[in-house]
């Protein structure tokens, strides 16, 4: 069995995450059949000891307890998936979370705070559902929005103009705050778009 890399280990964090999963717990999948089980593959050794996936996991640990007290006032609203999507999946409607338009091979899912009102701040993820390379990408809005990424402290930081970069199969949650005049399930108010730049590097 292929040793995970951290691409794999944080895609399969923030896919979890963005579906509204409140917690995760690591195992090592393998086939026990002849011979003694070896553990060097895993998190710990056979004695308990770090073993080969123990710093990658501690890293991606550490980046889910940052966003622990924003995601715990969350509530998975919405997944879309970005061409190429497989047949059971649903695929990218205009219209989600205010979007207008949004690049390939990402996965958005829209999250709201439990029990916000309509027309409050709105939580998305982008999760870069490529495992070899890292992205920057572009979001359209249908009117203008403040957008943050929720930091490792649980805060945001809004802007018109937000430029992120996500590395392979990482995933970042950001707040969408509509600006005064914006509905986001409504037709354009004929701001000036915020965007993401988000695009593929070599």
């Amino acid at each position: 069995m292929a040793r995970p890399s951290l691409a794999t280990l944080r895609f399969q964090a923030a896919t979890a995450l963005a579906y509204g999963a409140r917690g995760l717990i690591w195992f090592m999948a393998r086939d026990y059949s002849g011979g003694a089980v070896d553990f060097t593959g895993g998190a710990l050794d056979a004695r308990g000891d770090p073993g080969l996936l123990y710093d990658d996991l501690k890293q991606v640990n550490q980046w889910m307890r940052g966003l622990a007290p924003a995601l715990m006032t969350l509530e998975a609203r919405g997944v879309m998936l970005i061409d190429p999507v497989p047949n059971w999946a649903e695929v990218f409607v205009p219209g989600f979370s205010g979007l207008t338009s949004a690049p390939a091979n990402l996965l958005l899912a829209e999250h709201e705070a439990a029990g916000s009102a309509d027309g409050g701040d709105r939580y998305l993820w982008g999760v870069n559902r490529d495992l070899g390379q890292r992205r920057l990408g572009e979001l359209s809005f249908r009117c203008a929005v403040q957008l943050g990424e929720v930091a490792t402290d649980g805060t945001a930081e809004g802007a018109s103009e937000h430029r992120i970069q996500l590395g392979a199969g990482e995933g970042k949650l950001l707040r969408i705050s509509p600006m005064p005049g914006c509905d986001l399930d409504g037709p354009s108010a004929g701001r000036e778009r915020a965007r993401v730049i988000w695009r593929t590097e070599g």
